[in-house]
């Protein structure tokens, strides 16, 4: 017992340090009056016209993305999980591949696309900007959030009760009122982090607001927050600045914290019955349309474009970009793999400690209050815990200061703090699955707790292990938001795309997208073919 509460203090303790102390520490600089008396600071940023408007406008972008990305990926899972759709391998590939090509990414494209059909057929009235733009990008590159969601949610509805509702009710009725109502805090799980995400997004709007084609600006709050230490140094005004920020994501936190156990969809009184697959009938044709259209929007169409641009016939011959960002950014490449993957394992091997803490928690109540914990730096915006991380690791009383904050290290820790919570809800699935008598069996075979993890319990939970590592790295190869401010972010593919796309419209940065997409492509089909015989989620 004394070796168990060591290691998974430890782990918790290391989630605190990285995920939770440098914003908690950041907010509280807005209110320890070190640059002036505070409530005039926080009156002068928050009741000011301008910043009401800014926040206005980051409702809309995260609501009207939440609610696009609802209204796709919800039809999306219920096809690839619960019907006879065709080519249901390729569409789910294709219905989850957006994850891996982040929104600025989307934007870079489509931007191009619009601009070469108003100089090539004089489509003037074509245009991605505005909050119109950020909404159309966000929900492109985040609608598959809803779609891994809804889909567990809708694998997890008891077939039994659809069954009695169907013969009871008809198709259409079952469907609402069973299937639909019993999915519904999966989906609107997924909406919420969609919501989370594109309310508090930086580089879509930032993206927009100089690369528009119109002259309708994207300004959120978000670029506020970034302003305010970006341009004044000031990190107090910063945290307040980015208070209305929190206190929004925190709301949509609680409301994810109450569809958190919910994810049990059996009827009471009934047995657990696998749910039968649908046959579209006559909707196939309509089905497979729908999908061909939503692959072609969020993916194909981005990447033809992106290829076309970077091939295009220069002195050089046609794969003269391509050469051209080797050359360049060949250093970043390797940089932002390296610490994509490192942050990958580090978020897997505490994220499995947390969520052993909060599986397998003597209290249950202490459980819960350690899953909101792991779930709390979510409301946190990505450049607030940037700045947040600088604080902290740039702090005169910071032994390590001199050693981390300069470094590559900074960036690893950066990544690590702001996606630990994905790891921590993802293997705490994944733990729920093993059986606790399994580790009781090796405890009284002489193990101890960290033999019994090493030996069974990390085993059992090995393809949950693997997944975390996944989606860490795939989150932090797309990562932009928290690497514009630090010191070493600048050395990382992202910031190395970000910055060209600010000075140039030259094909390497289209070539620059594309190999960021491949990178994080190729885990993904190594894991999709080797690693899982099917993605697990689907």
């Amino acid at each position: 017992m004394g070796q168990r509460r060591a290691i998974v203090g430890a782990a918790i303790g290391l989630f605190a340090l990285l995920s939770l102390l440098p914003p908690l520490l950041l907010l509280a600089s807005a209110f320890s009056g070190e640059e002036g008396f505070t409530a005039a600071r926080l009156q002068n940023l928050l009741l000011d016209s301008r910043q009401l408007g800014l926040l206005w406008n980051s409702i809309q972008v995260g609501a009207g993305s939440a609610l696009v990305a609802a209204l796709i990926g919800a039809p999306v899972a219920w096809l690839l999980s619960r019907t006879d759709l065709p080519l249901k391998g390729a569409f789910t590939l294709l219905a989850v591949a957006p994850i891996i090509v982040p929104p600025y990414v989307t934007g870079i494209a489509y931007t191009e696309l619009v601009n070469e059909l108003v100089r090539e057929l004089d489509l003037t009235f074509l245009g991605i900007a505005g909050i119109p733009g950020c909404i159309f990008l966000e929900a492109a590159s985040l609608f598959p959030l809803v779609v891994l969601l809804a889909a567990k949610g809708f694998r997890s509805v008891d077939g039994a009760a659809e069954e009695a509702a169907l013969l009871a009710r008809g198709c259409f009725a079952s469907f609402l009122a069973v299937t639909l109502r019993l999915a519904l805090p999966a989906i609107l799980a997924g909406t919420l982090f969609v919501f989370v995400f594109a309310f508090s997004d930086f580089s879509i709007p930032d993206f927009l607001s100089f690369a528009a084609t119109s002259d309708r600006p994207a300004q959120v709050f978000a670029t506020e927050v970034y302003l305010q230490f970006a341009t004044y140094r000031s990190s107090p005004d910063a945290a307040a600045a980015s208070l209305p920020l929190v206190l929004l994501v925190v709301l949509a936190v609680l409301l994810l914290l109450r569809l958190e156990g919910r994810g049990d969809y059996v009827v009471p009184g009934t047995l657990r019955v696998q749910p039968a697959e649908r046959r579209l009938g006559a909707w196939k044709g309509p089905a497979v349309f729908f999908m061909i259209l939503v692959s072609a929007l969020g993916t194909l169409l981005p990447l033809v474009q992106l290829l076309r641009w970077a091939l295009r016939a220069g002195p050089r011959g046609r794969l003269a970009a391509f050469d051209a960002a080797f050359l360049e950014a060949g250093g970043d490449i390797g940089r932002s793999l390296l610490l994509s993957a490192g942050a990958g394992l580090l978020m897997a091997a505490i994220g499995f400690l947390v969520a052993y803490g909060v599986v397998r928690g003597r209290s249950r109540r202490a459980s819960r209050l350690l899953a909101a914990l792991a779930l709390l730096p979510v409301a946190f915006p990505a450049v607030m815990m940037s700045i947040g991380q600088i604080r902290f690791w740039n702090h005169p009383l910071n032994p390590l200061a001199d050693l981390v904050y300069p470094s590559s290290v900074l960036v690893l820790l950066t990544y690590a703090g702001r996606f630990l919570p994905f790891a921590v809800l993802t293997l705490r699935a994944s733990l729920r699955s093993v059986d606790p008598a399994l580790e009781d069996a090796s405890a009284l075979a002489g193990r101890g707790f960290a033999r019994t993890l090493a030996r069974v319990t990390g085993p059992a939970a090995a393809r949950g292990l693997a997944t975390a590592v996944l989606v860490g790295f795939l989150l932090s190869m797309r990562e932009l938001d928290t690497v514009t401010l630090l010191p070493a972010g600048s050395d990382t593919l992202p910031h190395r795309v970000y910055s060209m796309v600010h000075t140039s419209r030259d094909s390497i940065i289209a070539a620059l997208c594309l190999v960021l997409v491949t990178a994080s492509a190729v885990p993904l089909l190594i894991y999709r073919f080797v690693l899982a015989r099917k993605v697990e989620v689907i």
